[in-house]
């Protein structure tokens, strides 16, 4: 199998997961989306776990069109 690169970004309101081949080719995609909790004005809040959650959410919708991907 050819090698594969996997990008995350992981941002405010959620997380993307790219996969890309050797030649910067779009192989799979992926998100998952968590909340931002607001308690007082000027002030925001997250949970770390929720961002570990949806990057192993994002990654696995990912890897999954990249096998479909590569089946085809």
């Amino acid at each position: 199998m050819d090698k594969l690169l996997l990008g995350i970004d992981i941002g405010t309101t959620g997380t993307k997961a790219v996969i890309f081949d050797a030649s910067g080719n779009i192989m799979g995609m992926g998100q998952s989306e968590y909340e931002v909790s607001i308690p007082n004005h000027g002030h925001a809040e997250q949970n770390p776990e929720d961002w570990w959650k949806a990057v192993c959410k994002a990654t696995r919708v990912a890897l999954k069109a990249d096998l479909c991907a590569l089946r085809a």
